[in-house]
């Protein structure tokens, strides 16, 4: 019965518990009516209240896995935008530093000609 204790969370109190207990606070839980009886050591289902169980037990680890991915997209897509903002801010602090330092500071040939060897001021300049 542990595997479908998912179905009903709450019924289960936290720490050990018996588990012919813990089975009959689940099931009544999933309010099945007379559709089950609890032996010593089993539980008996009627002919295709098993598969309900299952069908249930399938649906709620869809959702939570669903949910667990779209949390996992969200973090890896928001980590994403933050580096590109911050590479889009870089970017443009090294631009206006080159173009500074090219058309206001020092005007030798020598400069220029350090500068024009940079990568990013060649694109730049080609644009």
């Amino acid at each position: 019965m542990s595997s479908y204790s998912i179905l009903a969370p709450n019924a289960v109190p936290a720490g050990f518990v018996d588990g012919k207990v813990a089975s009959e606070k689940v099931l009544a839980a999933l309010d099945l009516g007379d559709n089950y009886r609890i032996g010593h050591t089993k539980v008996f289902f009627k002919a295709g209240i098993l598969g309900q169980l299952e069908e249930m037990r399938e649906e709620k680890l869809s959702s939570i896995f669903a949910n667990f991915q779209a949390r996992i997209r969200g973090y890896l897509i928001r980590k994403n935008y933050t580096k590109l903002c911050d590479q889009r801010s870089g970017t443009a602090v090294t631009r206006d530093h080159s173009l500074t330092m090219t058309h206001i500071g020092p005007t030798s040939s020598a400069h220029r000609a350090t500068c024009l060897h940079w990568v990013f001021f060649k694109k730049l300049n080609n644009n």
